[in-house]
C-alpha cells in the first residue's frame, strides 16, 4: 500500500480538495493511506480560520469519504454544504461516525 502525505488549510474545504484525493488515489492506487496534516485555529497566512480546527478536520474527513463511496463534482459540494450546517448547528454531534453516516445517507438520496 501506497502512502501519501498532504500539507493543507482545507478553510473551508472544497470540490477541489476532493478533487485532489481522488486523484492522488487514482495515480497511486485505490488502497493509498492519504495522510492530511492540516494548520491549527490559524491558517498559514497568519489569518484566523472559518472554523476551528477539528470541523475544519471532519469536513475534510467526510470530503474523502464522500469521493472514496463515489460522490464526484458538484455532488461532493452539496454534501459538504449539508454537512458543514450539521456541524455548525449541532456541535454537540460531530463525531467521526455520525459524520460518516450523514455521508452514506447523501448516496441514498432524501
Amino acid at each position: 500500500m501506497a502512502t501519501a502525505g498532504i500539507v493543507a488549510e482545507y478553510n473551508p474545504f472544497h470540490r477541489g480538495h476532493a478533487w485532489h484525493i481522488a486523484r492522488t488515489r487514482r495515480t497511486l492506487g485505490a488502497d493509498t493511506a492519504v495522510i492530511c496534516v492540516m494548520s491549527g485555529h490559524w491558517v498559514q497566512r497568519g489569518e484566523c480560520a472559518l472554523t476551528d480546527k477539528w470541523s475544519r478536520a471532519a469536513l475534510a474527513l467526510s470530503g474523502g469519504e464522500l469521493a472514496a463511496l463515489g460522490l464526484e463534482g458538484p455532488a461532493i459540494g452539496a454534501a459538504q454544504r449539508r454537512l458543514a450546517a450539521h456541524i455548525l448547528s449541532h456541535p454537540e454531534d460531530n463525531t467521526p461516525a455520525r459524520l460518516l453516516a450523514l455521508a452514506r445517507a447523501e448516496l441514498s438520496g432524501p
